[in-house]
């Protein structure tokens, strides 16, 4: 693991802080303590699954800033399991800590907007989107994109929460409501036969590793199965892989990021979403 700061590699002994404490935590946290590192964890669960692997567990809100503070100051390297992290708490300690993944990774994607938007200037091929701040816009997206399609909140939402599938205009009182969360994206809708993902690996030095595509199978929205490799076609294997080598080399990635895609029935491959993983 090398540092945001002077690319450095931290030694044996010294301490990784996570923020974050869920199953991503935990799997990040036996790997660090069979190398040799300490672990420590910020999370609002005491009782969260990284926390009862690692060494020492601070427990507050991901925004505490008093908390994000000590955990830069007790650690050498700090990094984060998920993107519902602050992201002014953690540009509040990156001129203290290192940071492999630096926080402009956080910034794209803990907002949907922002990491459409991003993915297409980069010319990766996603569902057509727009922005929604009240029923106005949301008129005007479901003129341009159609039904159906899906009304998602840019920021918070996972496993199939804060988000509303719009079949029909029936739908638009449940819009309504999520609307007065805050804004919100319209994806198109995409007839997809297989829910797919890429697990791409990326150093300071610009060495990139690209895991086999996984094809996953979801139960009321929440990730059941995954088979390795993928049971698609060839050509589509490749396409995924070499679009999360894109991603990866135009984030300047220091990492461990996941990529999400759909297969849609028409046969091409479509981004869908990015998850960022700890380093």
């Amino acid at each position: 693991m090398v540092t945001s700061l002077t690319k450095q590699r931290i030694e044996q002994g010294q301490t990784i802080g996570i923020i974050g404490g869920g199953q991503l935590g935990q799997m990040l946290t036996f790997s660090a303590k069979k190398a040799g590192f300490r672990v420590l964890i910020l999370d609002p669960n005491p009782d969260c699954s990284a926390g009862q692997a690692a060494d020492d567990q601070i427990v507050a809100p991901y925004a505490d800033r008093q908390a994000i503070n000590e955990l830069a100051q007790r650690s050498d390297v700090l990094t984060y399991e998920f993107e519902n992290v602050d992201l002014a708490a953690l540009r509040a300690v990156q001129d203290q800590v290192m940071i492999p993944q630096g926080t402009e990774l956080l910034a794209i994607t803990k907002n949907r907007l922002r990491e459409k938007t991003f993915l297409k200037n980069n010319g990766l091929q996603v569902a057509p989107f727009a922005a929604v701040n009240d029923q106005n816009d949301l008129q005007a997206a479901i003129r341009k994109i159609g039904l159906p399609a899906v009304l998602k909140t840019c920021e918070g939402g996972y496993d199939g929460k804060a988000q509303v599938v719009l079949q029909t205009s029936a739908d638009l009182p449940a819009a309504a409501k999520l609307l007065q969360q805050g804004e919100c994206i319209l994806e198109g809708w995409i007839d997809f036969s297989h829910e797919c993902s890429v697990m791409v690996g990326r150093n300071w030095d610009g060495q990139v590793s690209i895991f086999p595509v996984s094809e996953n199978i979801h139960r009321n929205e929440i990730l059941h199965e995954s088979i390795v490799p993928a049971r698609i076609p060839p050509a589509a294997q490749k396409a995924a892989q070499q679009m999360a080598q894109k991603i990866a080399s135009a984030l300047d990635l220091c990492g461990i990021l996941g990529v999400e895609f759909f297969l849609g029935k028409n046969g091409q491959v479509y981004v869908n979403e990015l998850a960022t993983a700890a380093p």
